[in-house]
């Protein structure tokens, strides 16, 4: 046989070619991704002190509330009395992102006692990102009360966790939490 002898299926050659690619392709965009920003956070940073009890706590109560919100936005749109549209299934999506995400900012806070918030910020942007997404898709017509009560709260618990990523404004000399060296602003007489 010569080299230049064409093959039985020129397709499965191209396909296999095309799949390689693929998987190169993303083997290199997972290996970058993975190397992440090696800039550290350092605590001064940040606006407030941080208490990894109670973030994770929160995160814990935000789980159990997106799950079961989750499960009854599903419910509401599946059997609802109208045609739901895509942003209200997209709710759907996000919560259901942030059911998986959230757990995992208690998860870095709990087992990295030395650094909790810098250990925690990656999964926190994460979840960030995908509450910013489900607010902007959410659109209280389109479930039951209940259900806008549980994903109400949920993105109030989200909030609440927010608090404890907050960035110092540049120029801002002590963090916002800590009042003990100024004094109390007494007028005198």
């Amino acid at each position: 046989m010569s080299s230049n002898t064409p093959t039985a299926c020129p397709a499965l050659d191209t396909r296999i070619r095309i799949g390689l690619g693929r998987c190169l392709g993303a083997a290199l965009f997972l290996g970058v991704l993975s190397s992440g920003c090696r800039t550290p956070c350092p605590e001064e940073n940040f606006a407030g002190s941080f208490d990894a009890p109670r973030v994770a706590q929160l995160c814990h109560e935000a789980f159990q509330i997106g799950r079961e919100a989750a499960f009854w936005a599903w419910r509401d749109l599946e059997f609802g009395a109208y045609q739901p549209t895509r942003p209200d299934w997209e709710v759907v999506v996000y919560l259901d992102r942030l059911t998986w995400q959230i757990p995992w900012v208690a998860r870095a806070a709990e087992r990295n006692l030395a650094a909790p918030r810098g250990a925690s910020k990656r999964a926190y942007d994460l979840a960030a990102y995908n509450a910013m997404m489900l607010r902007s898709r959410y659109r209280p017509a389109s479930f039951a009360p209940s259900t806008c009560a549980r994903i109400e709260r949920l993105l109030g618990l989200i909030d609440e966790v927010s608090s404890y990523y907050q960035l110092r404004k540049p120029g801002a000399s002590q963090p916002a939490d800590d009042r003990s060296d100024r004094q109390s602003e007494v007028p005198r007489s």
